[in-house]
């Protein structure tokens, strides 16, 4: 019989190569998969509570688990609507989010923050409770209807597989719909009837958007009232202020009291500056570079044609804006006026200046001693000033009430619009034509009865003259025309531009392009030349830097799998850093331990990115990311820098966990809170006192003492939201900024939009540190006139978004009311969005 090891004996060159890979394979990387795999706090908190209800409690390991379930079933559904979309169909059911072929939710909320995850957990309970149950075949209906029945139940198992390495199986997917669905029907039930906007919520929406309040404010510093708190907090009323606020975060914008101390990273950082390679480009580049650059790209330094731009600036002025010219008073003009000139096809035909000019008198429109001659230019000016001078025309009142609406309407739009039919230009400028060319027939104006006819109408009032004086004022101009038009110069050079094409006409007409010369760009042009050589070396640079770095985590990955080993190995050597930013030409930085509020105060926790989530484009703060996505250390990454052209490689080298203290080591901090909150009283109490004293048909300035008017702010007039951030004013409304007003918030917005012109009230910023007596000076558009326009707008986008976030603060309510009714309790804050690859 042979020995039960003779089979190893055999292959025990093979077995030992695979062993070998596997143990260096765990070395390498099994740390870095436990700090993904596993809860952040590792083995030693596993057991922590987290969570207490009426029906049990939810430790970290199990909220872990929790998290890990909602993942990989929402990266199912994902997997299961891109099939759909693949195939044709068009993903179908409650909850079901897809825009553009992007899935935002597959049919369930995809939140992992911890508040989310265990608001599912209750409302699932609460549904089981109502007698709410899902069976298989319900879940099997709501995979045919999420994959509009184009993918076939028999491929959902290979999905499964797929999008959850095997992780999840059939029955516990299955489970873990049950949760969700329930929660999803417990959501609906209890928003049922919200989801519809009533007339007074979209008024509401639509003031908010659109009314603008200006507003005088005098502030109350509540420090400055700090001194009138002279009595000290019971020990009872320490203890009370301590336990309310022990596990919450202090916040600058919140009037709340924090004693939790925030968890804490320190980052290094390479910063790559584009501006330092492109100087070292720009003095690479040749002589024979830049000009070849210069004539390959010379329509890109031609000089501006000045001539074409002067004569383009009468025709973009609008009617009535050129100051009339001054007529002559002479009864016989010593030197007839010239005709018009046709307009050339190159140029835009000049309208007559005659419709802005009184017929008579001088540049004020004064009525002349004596007519004017009655030469043919005269005439035709009279012709073309149908209307009487422009100067003197005056808008009738509906005219008036049409352009004040319209004005408006205007504004209260969300773009920038043309109108093409503005009712509000004047006649004259629409009734006025073209100057007659030369070359039009006599005849031609008597086609126009109606225009004579008001032309004779304007100049009936005027003095006639004999026939024959008429015909004596028109000779010399007959005679002084050849000489002064010389059309033997100017004659033949008509008759082929009108049979030439228009553009061969403009370019005849122009004269020889004009270019920059080579000296004036050259540093444009080695700029130029030098850009993409430059993108390239820093785009080396950091990848260069940052395979360094990533050889670096691999290493002290592997330290850190067998730190725990009997046999103890030294940790690796982080990389020089000033080395490391040398070697490749960057800038080295780094920071001490900074929280999430502290890191804002260095260059690289001003770096951001863009995002797209929840259809909403947005940017990202550095400390959002660097924050909450749990990246273990020494793992680089790479992040754009708020300057233009600059780039950063950071890592953490450091992480302290956010922790709370005891009593005796914030006891101070704990009693000036109490007293803050004591001086918030005292400020609100005198601001009240103030604005019952004061009239509100007087400007602050008047009302108050002369210190007090030096303090008072007036900011230009503001709305309660405006719209989103984008250069395109879309996104989400967001709440305004107030000049002057540090960390306005909802309820100072409130307190401030409550008020009517005249009405003197107070209002107090987001955390409570200083109190304003606000008095309305006015408001625009006046109510009527916006009650006209939201009934002729009608609903908007802004409103739905602004209706669906008021309601759902009454869903928030019955939530809040049911944590109650669970016995819901945190042991610590829940941890925001943490999504798992």
């Amino acid at each position: 019989m042979s020995s039960p090891l003779s089979f190893f004996r055999r292959n025990q060159k093979v077995m030992l190569a695979v062993f070998g890979v596997l143990i260096m394979l765990t070395f390498v990387v099994g740390d870095y998969l436990l700090q993904y795999g596993a809860p952040s706090g590792g083995g030693s908190v596993a057991s922590e509570v987290v969570v207490t209800w009426k029906h049990g409690k939810i430790d970290e390991g199990e909220l872990w688990a929790i998290r890990d379930a909602h993942n990989l079933t929402v990266r199912f559904l994902d997997l299961l609507v891109q099939k759909t979309i693949q195939a044709q169909g068009q993903p179908k059911g409650l909850g079901v989010v897809v825009m553009n072929g992007r899935v935002f939710d597959p049919g369930i909320p995809r939140s992992y923050a911890e508040e989310d995850l265990i608001q599912t957990v209750i409302l699932a309970r609460k549904a089981q409770d109502l007698g709410v149950r899902i069976t298989d075949a319900a879940l099997d209906e709501f995979l045919d209807t999420l994959s509009d029945d184009v993918v076939p139940r028999s491929q959902f198992g290979p999905l499964l597989q797929e999008a959850t390495q095997g992780r999840l199986d059939r029955s516990q997917l299955f489970d873990q719909l049950r949760i969700e669905l329930a929660a999803q029907h417990m959501r609906m039930m209890a928003g049922s009837g919200l989801f519809a906007m009533s007339p007074s919520l979209a008024w509401d929406g639509f003031n908010r958007m659109n009314r603008r309040v200006k507003a005088e404010l005098l502030p109350l510093a509540v420090a400055d009232f700090e001194s009138q708190v002279t009595a000290q907090p019971t020990e009872a009323q320490i203890v009370a202020l301590y336990e309310e606020g022990r596990d919450r975060y202090p916040s600058p914008d919140s009037p709340e009291a924090g004693f939790k101390r925030r968890r804490k990273i320190a980052f290094q950082y390479l910063k790559a500056d584009f501006e330092k390679f492109l100087q070292e480009e720009m003095a690479a580049v040749t002589p024979e570079q830049v000009q070849e650059y210069y004539e390959s790209n010379k329509g890109d330094f031609k000089v501006p044609d000045q001539a074409a731009d002067e004569t383009a600036k009468p025709t973009d002025a609008m009617p009535g804006d050129q100051p009339p010219t001054e007529m002559p008073a002479t009864e016989t003009p010593t030197a007839p006026e010239k005709e018009p000139q046709p307009a050339s096809e190159s140029e835009p035909a000049q309208p007559a200046k005659a419709a802005d000019q009184p017929a008579t008198g001088d540049a004020e429109g004064k009525p002349a001693e004596k007519p004017a001659a009655k030469d043919p230019s005269a005439a035709k000016e009279a012709e073309l000033n149908l209307e009487g001078p422009a100067t003197d025309a005056k808008p009738a009142p509906e005219a008036e009430a049409k352009q004040s609406r319209r004005d408006v309407s205007r504004r209260a739009q969300t773009f920038f619009v043309s109108y093409p039919g503005d009712e509000t230009v004047p006649a004259e400028a629409d009734a006025a034509p073209a100057a007659p060319t030369k070359s039009e027939p006599a005849a031609a104006k008597q086609e126009e009865p109606a225009p004579a006819a008001e032309a004779a109408a304007e100049v009936s009032d005027m003095p006639a003259k004999p026939a024959a004086e008429e015909e004596s004022a028109q000779e010399p101009s007959a005679q002084k025309e050849p000489a002064q038009k010389e059309p033997a110069k100017d004659e033949p050079a008509k008759e082929p531009a009108a049979d030439m094409p228009q553009d061969a006409a403009s370019e005849a007409n122009e004269p020889p392009a004009q270019y920059k010369p080579l000296s004036e760009v050259e540093a444009e042009i080695r700029r130029n030349v030098a850009r993409a050589p430059a993108q390239d070396k820093v785009t080396a640079a950091l990848k260069a830097a940052r395979t360094e770095l990533d050889k670096y985590f691999r290493s002290h990955a592997s330290w850190k799998a067998s730190a725990k080993s009997k046999v103890p190995t030294p940790e690796p050597p982080p990389p020089d850093l000033k080395q490391l930013a040398q070697q490749h030409g960057l800038v080295a930085g780094e920071t001490p331990p900074v929280d999430e509020l502290e890191i804002a105060d260095y260059e690289l926790g001003k770096a951001f990115r863009f995002s797209f989530a929840g259809n909403q484009f947005r940017r990202e703060s550095f400390a959002e990311i660097a924050f909450t996505d749990r990246q273990p250390l020494f793992k680089a990454d790479q992040i754009r820098s708020f300057e233009i052209d600059v780039e950063f490689l950071y890592w953490k080298t450091k992480e302290e966990e956010a922790f709370v203290p005891k009593l005796a080591d914030v006891r101070d901090e704990v009693i000036k809170a109490w007293k803050r909150g004591q001086a918030f009283q005292a400020a609100k109490a005198e601001a009240e006192r103030m604005a019952n004293a004061l009239p509100g048909d007087k400007p602050l300035r008047e009302s108050v003492t002369e210190a007090q008017a030096s303090r008072v702010l007036e900011p230009p007039e503001f709305t309660w939201l405006t719209r989103g951030s984008l250069p395109t004013g879309s996104g989400a409304p967001m709440l305004n900024a107030v000049e002057g007003v540090e960390f306005p918030s909802q309820d100072f917005m409130r307190a401030v939009f409550a008020l009517k012109p005249g009405e003197v009230g107070v209002a107090a910023n987001g955390p409570q540190t200083v109190v304003y007596v606000v008095r309305i000076a006015s408001e625009s558009p006046d109510e009527e006139t916006r009650r006209q326009l939201f009934a002729d707008g009608g609903l908007t986008n802004e409103m739905n978004f602004l209706a669906r976030v008021e309601l759902q603060t009454y869903f928030s309510q019955w939530y809040r009311d049911l944590e109650q009714e669970m016995d819901l309790h945190w042991k610590r804050p829940p941890e925001g969005m943490q999504m798992m690859e």
